[in-house]
């Protein structure tokens, strides 16, 4: 069976092709997908640490930056 379809497949490489092509289309949004969810991730998270600093005065936050080497 499998050399009737090697024989296939060398007569027509198209259904092959469209596989592969769809395979690698596949992959590339799967990619991007991923990048795009990692930048939304850390853009939450870094608007998350601005927002919930604690509201301290100045004068204590002069006086943390001077305890600290």
């Amino acid at each position: 069976m499998s050399t009737l379809l090697w024989s296939v497949a060398k007569e027509n490489p198209g259904p092959g092709l469209a596989l592969a092509f769809l395979n690698l289309v596949v992959a590339l949004f799967l990619v991007g997908l991923s990048l795009l969810l990692g930048v939304t991730i850390s853009l939450l998270a870094g608007l998350h640490a601005f927002v919930d600093r604690e509201a301290v005065p100045i004068t204590q936050q002069a006086q943390r930056r001077r305890v600290t080497p």
